[in-house]
Order: structure tokens, then sequence, then C-alpha cells
């Protein structure tokens, strides 16, 4: 998210600060921060080393975006789409 003054930063956080946290969310964090570092890859032995997680985790937090973007739509989303 970008802001484009600081009252529209503030109107930002308060809306992040509103929504449900999942663990998953900081695990994915990590690990793209990782992986930026590495623009030609990582093995997952040292991902998990270089993010401090383990491959349970790593998974979790690959399949947090991945689920996040492939989450079923509300009906009134669908409505508001057609």
């Amino acid at each position: 998210m970008l802001a484009c003054s600081s009252e529209h930063l503030a109107h930002l956080e308060e809306k992040v600060r509103g929504r449900p946290y999942h663990e998953a969310e900081l695990w994915f964090a990590k690990i793209t921060q990782v992986m930026a570092r590495h623009h030609y890859g990582i093995s997952m032995a040292d991902l998990s080393l270089e993010t401090g997680l383990d491959l349970h985790q790593l998974e979790a937090g690959a399949l947090w975006i991945t689920q996040l973007h492939h989450a079923p739509r509300s009906a009134a989303r669908n409505r508001d789409a057609a």
C-alpha cells in the first residue's frame, strides 16, 4: 500500500488494524524479504535458515497468498461484478 498524504496513511493504518491477522501472513512477508535478496533462487533449507521458519511454516506462508487471492467471493461481490 502507498499513501499520498499523512491523512491517507492514517486511514490506511486504521483499515489494516481492523482486519484479522494470520500468522501465515507474517511468514509470507519473511519469505518474500529473503527471496528478494536471492534473485536466482534459494534452496528450501537455506530459506528456512534465513527466515527462521520451519518447513511447515514456509509452506503455510507460501499458501497464504494463494488462498487470499483465490478465496471465494461473497454473493454480494459477485452480484456487484455482474
